[in-house]
């Protein structure tokens, strides 16, 4: 009875509380695209799609 105890109170000590992952957040990535020859492209634009097929996808999402 007592080992029982003891091997519950361990189980409950191990399932306590999550602990906070400490970390620092990912960098800003800042993109430049340009031509063969160096100069920045300008009035570019970027399409995505479901992978495998012709379906667009939205590239973001707005949080309002």
């Amino acid at each position: 009875m007592h080992r029982g105890f003891l091997t519950l109170l361990n189980v409950l000590a191990l399932l306590g509380a999550p602990q906070a992952q400490q970390g620092a957040p990912a960098p800003v990535a800042r993109q430049q695209f340009s031509s063969n020859t160096g100069v920045p492209w300008s009035g570019a634009k970027v399409y995505s799609y479901v992978a495998g097929t012709t379906t667009p996808l939205a590239t973001y999402t707005d949080a309002g």
